[in-house]
């Protein structure tokens, strides 16, 4: 993409010179009309539908990044994090097997009278 922006660039810039600007003008009149490189590679990107991949590795890097930076924090957190899904596991398994043994009960008193 990079390649192309340029050729882009460069063409636009010879047309001027070729309708008598000067090399420098020209090259500052085409990077003008044509905007914000950068964004334009953005938007471009953005079309092409595989951003959300390139976030969601960005993100792990930075999320890697920060706690390798402070270990204890990274610790503490994923600690946090497996006692919170343990608890709660264990809470709906708890309250499923109760719900379970309610229901057999209950049906099992209405089918025998």
């Amino acid at each position: 993409m990079e390649e192309e922006v340029r050729n882009h660039l460069k063409l636009s810039a010879q047309a001027r010179v070729e309708h008598g600007a000067e090399a420098r003008e020209a090259e500052c009149a085409a990077r003008q009309e044509f905007g914000n490189v950068e964004l334009v590679k953005e938007v471009t990107r953005d079309v092409w539908g595989w951003t959300w991949l390139r976030d969601v590795a960005e993100d792990a890097r930075y999320g890697l990044r920060v706690l390798l930076k402070n270990p204890a924090f990274a610790i503490v957190a994923i600690l946090s994090l497996a006692l919170g899904i343990g608890a709660t596991t264990a809470m709906f398994s708890a309250s499923e097997r109760m719900a379970t043994i309610a229901n057999a009960g209950f049906f099992s008193s209405t089918l025998n009278p």
